[in-house]
């Protein structure tokens, strides 16, 4: 068994997994719990291992059952050793954060959100990772449900308070990494963002007790990186106060030239402030900027559907639809595209089938599925507007 060892964790280290998992289909029995039942050669720390080197293989040749099957069995390992208190020589593999994130991924291959976020859940406070907060923050996103009755008497009367767990999460994140400006962006732009802020689910070991960190924590975002970041940070907080014009007009800076991000921030800001002719300006440079740049490119399509002269609008959605056909032909904005411009050109079966399937893509909470649900219902409407033309000829 220590020889088979060997040759497991060598191929595993060189990713060789089609090699690994055929070398123990030969030798080891299918059912995890029954590979060491005679084995008296491995410690718990390499069986562990020997369990994470078969589940990574399992996972990247889509067998994702039986990888699920061997991250449980080396949990079982690894909690066997703690309770013990041996040794672990493998834990940069075989530790409690790194095995149920891995198997988190799984089960959102799986379509299993919920039983993911519980995954997650598992794993201790004291070992929980930026990236496992960031997961968890997605997974509570995502999984949020919106209120099942949304009128508008309602919709007005409902607070913008963000979710209290995504925002404890990412404040875990912002004080073990002040670098994490995704995270900083989302704290700005819901109001939750103060830089002398602890959180309590922050765990990394290098910021207790540490004086230099304590400093770096108490700077302030626009200060901690460039100009850009700065100009960033402020549109973020002009989001949070709802003043969308005043921000676009910040990220409008000439010292930054073109940049794309600002660029389809600025689009966004526009279009939410009712701004279409500079959104649509916006999203016209950015394309221009980068045209195999599929973020945003879905709204651009919208836009352009709905506010420019018929000729210009069939010219530039076959245009994009084309750009987004070689660069991004699966995403779901490619397919939003493409369903703008089946239906200007009047292949109005196709435009349907095209928003259903960037429906299928999106995400369950994201801006492509809104774009997505936006096109279905434009062409929803195109069908009864056209009923009702026809049914009085009759």
């Amino acid at each position: 068994m220590s020889e088979l060892f060997k040759n497991v964790e060598k191929l595993h280290n060189l990713e060789l997994y089609e090699d690994l998992s055929l070398l123990t289909e030969l030798h080891l029995p299918n059912e995890p719990s029954k590979i060491f039942t005679n084995d008296n050669e491995l410690d718990d720390d390499q069986k562990g291992f020997f369990l994470c080197c078969l589940a990574n293989a399992c996972a990247e040749m889509n067998n994702t059952s039986q990888a699920l099957r061997h991250y449980e069995m080396a949990l079982v390992y690894l909690g066997n050793i703690r309770q013990h208190r041996l040794k672990n020589r493998y834990e940069n593999v075989l530790n409690s954060a790194q095995i149920r994130f891995l198997m988190h991924k799984i089960l959102m291959l799986n379509k299993e959100e919920e039983e993911a976020l519980h995954c997650l859940e598992s794993i201790p406070r004291t070992e929980l990772t930026p990236k496992v907060l960031l997961a968890m923050a997605r997974l509570c996103h995502q999984l949020a449900k919106p209120p099942s009755q949304c009128t508008r008497s309602l919709f007005n009367k409902r607070t913008d308070a963000p979710n209290t767990r995504i925002v404890n999460y990412f404040k875990a994140i912002v004080k073990d990494v002040p670098e994490a400006i995704y995270c900083q962006s989302y704290l700005l732009t819901v109001g939750a963002f103060k830089s002398s802020q602890q959180s309590p689910l922050s765990t990394s070991s290098k910021t207790r007790g540490s004086p230099s960190c304590s400093v770096e924590q108490s700077k302030d975002f626009a200060n901690t990186f460039s100009e850009a970041s700065r100009i960033w940070s402020e549109a973020k907080q002009l989001q949070a106060k709802k003043q969308y014009i005043d921000a676009a007009k910040i990220l409008d800076n000439p010292l930054n030239g073109l940049n794309l991000r600002f660029l389809l921030e600025q689009a966004l800001f526009y279009r939410i402030a009712g701004d279409q002719q500079k959104a649509l300006a916006c999203y016209q440079q950015a394309h221009l900027l980068d045209s195999s740049n599929a973020e945003g490119m879905d709204t651009f399509a919208s836009l352009l559907g709905t506010h420019s002269n018929a000729q210009q609008t069939q010219r530039e959605l076959d245009l994009l639809a084309h750009k987004m056909v070689h660069s991004n032909p699966r995403r779901a904005e490619a397919f939003v595209v493409y369903g703008w411009a089946a239906r200007h050109s009047h292949r109005m079966a196709e435009a349907r089938q095209f928003a259903q399937r960037a429906e299928q893509l999106a995400q369950k909470r994201g801006r492509q599925r809104c774009e997505a649900l936006l096109l279905k219902a434009q062409l929803l409407f195109d069908t009864k507007r056209h009923y009702k033309v026809i049914v009085p000829s009759i």
